[in-house]
């Protein structure tokens, strides 16, 4: 295994000035490459790359680099992880791109499949930045949609964003990213204190009774004459259509403003599930194919989170729906059954 991992270190040399640092429960001197051998990789214990960063020798290594990787075939805990992200912000060695090679480098089965193990890794291109910096991407979505790098500690800290700010950051693709990145620094609590704080406050269109369906369904209930009866019908039918004409137009009404604060907070509702499931994920490659929250939906979430705001149904006649005379209001095609 270890004459396969040192093959995997010199499959990457590429640079004859190239050094190597092995790494355990400490980080020890670099060394060039071309002067170890197999046997320098034996004897490897814990799992702790964040050693490498306090070895001073080592950070300067990396600081002259272009690239540095990281080879593995342990998992790496998650503190561990966590002290590595701080530690390369706090020795100014973020801005250097580094591959993390977590990798089997054994058959798991007998000697015959150790052939289906052989595989080639080609790093096709890469681009560093050459001096340090706080700011990052958060992912191809938000580079299209803004052209800009962003100080994520800085952000994390606003105590408030502009509204027409807000959908940019809070798609799903972005925010997923941005989670990403808060969970590798820990700060996935201020991630959701940063959503929390942006929650607006809603007025909502309500359904109300403002032509006195009511009052005739009352009459028609004290009983009356069949003229009579007929007669109250076509009244509660037409309060019935009143009510809900009054309600499509506030509905239609209201301000972009008003339009744009439900998705905000639409789009809120969404991102607090994903900073949940990150919270719950160990740092193993499921964290980089995480699910999207279509293919999440049946997840259960908090009773914040899943609260569906009954007032604000679509009830406008193009959304499918089961429709039937309803015995109650006595209107025809009306929305007799809602599935949440």
């Amino acid at each position: 295994m270890m004459r396969a991992q040192a093959k995997a270190v010199a499959a990457f040399h590429g640079n004859r000035g190239g050094t190597v640092t092995k790494w355990d429960h400490k980080g020890e001197m670099p060394q060039l490459l071309d002067n170890v051998s197999a046997n320098y990789f034996t004897g490897l214990g814990s799992t702790s790359p964040d050693t490498i960063l306090r070895q001073p020798a080592a950070i300067d290594s990396i600081r002259e680099s272009d690239l540095w990787i990281l080879i593995t075939d342990g998992e790496i805990a998650e503190q561990n992880v966590t002290e590595l992200t701080r530690l390369a912000e706090v020795v100014e060695v973020i801005h250097v791109p580094v591959v993390i090679l977590i990798g089997r480098f054994a058959p798991l089965k007998n000697e015959g499949s150790r052939a289906l193990w052989k595989m080639v890794i080609n790093l096709t291109q890469h681009q560093g930045r050459r001096s340090p910096t706080r700011a990052t991407s958060l992912g191809p979505v938000w580079d299209a949609a803004t052209n800009t790098l962003v100080d994520v500690p800085a952000l994390l800290i606003q105590h408030e964003l502009r509204l027409q700010d807000l959908p940019s950051l809070l798609g799903e693709e972005v925010i997923t990213q941005l989670t990403l990145i808060c969970k590798t620094r820990g700060q996935l609590g201020t991630l959701r204190d940063l959503l929390l704080r942006h929650k607006q406050q809603e007025v909502m269109v309500r359904l109300e009774d403002r032509h006195g369906a009511g009052k005739i369904m009352e009459d028609i209930q004290n009983g009356s004459g069949q003229e009579d009866r007929l007669l109250l019908i076509e009244q509660l039918r037409s309060a019935h259509a009143a009510n809900r004409a009054t309600y499509l137009d506030l509905q239609n009404s209201r301000s972009e403003e008003s339009r744009l604060v439900t998705v905000i907070n639409r789009l809120i509702n969404q991102g607090l599930p994903i900073i949940s499931g990150f919270e719950k994920s160990s740092y193993t490659a499921d964290i980089l194919s995480r699910k999207s929250n279509r293919a999440m939906h049946t997840e259960v979430l908090s009773a914040e989170e899943s609260e569906i705001h009954l007032l604000a149904l679509d009830l406008s006649d193009d959304i499918e729906a089961f429709r039937d005379r309803c015995p109650i209001c006595c209107g025809e095609e009306q929305i007799m059954s809602v599935v949440l």
